[in-house]
């Protein structure tokens, strides 16, 4: 049985696996007819979020509170503070 919790000896790249699965002996994934939309859509998801995450760190990291009740005092203290406005810099 496999282990999947264990550390691997050589880390594999998510576009590595998605190609060795394509790529399967018996074509098991290349020949299902969602399967290529569901990586696509799989690569997507993790592109925005990496970009998201590069772009909170770079533009907003000093700006947002940095937990929820921070938020919500900041709101109450301050109500020109508009959280949209810095969203959408």
């Amino acid at each position: 049985k496999a282990m999947f919790r264990q550390p691997r000896m050589k880390e594999v790249l998510f576009h590595e696996y998605a190609l060795h699965l394509i790529h399967f002996h018996d074509n098991r994934f290349s020949s299902h007819p969602l399967f290529r939309y569901f990586l696509l859509n799989l690569i997507m998801r993790h592109r925005s979020q990496s970009t998201a995450a590069v772009f909170m760190q770079q533009n907003l990291e000093n700006d947002i509170p940095p937990t929820i009740a921070d938020l919500r005092k900041k709101f109450l203290e301050d109500p020109a503070y508009s959280l949209p406005d810095t969203l959408m810099r």
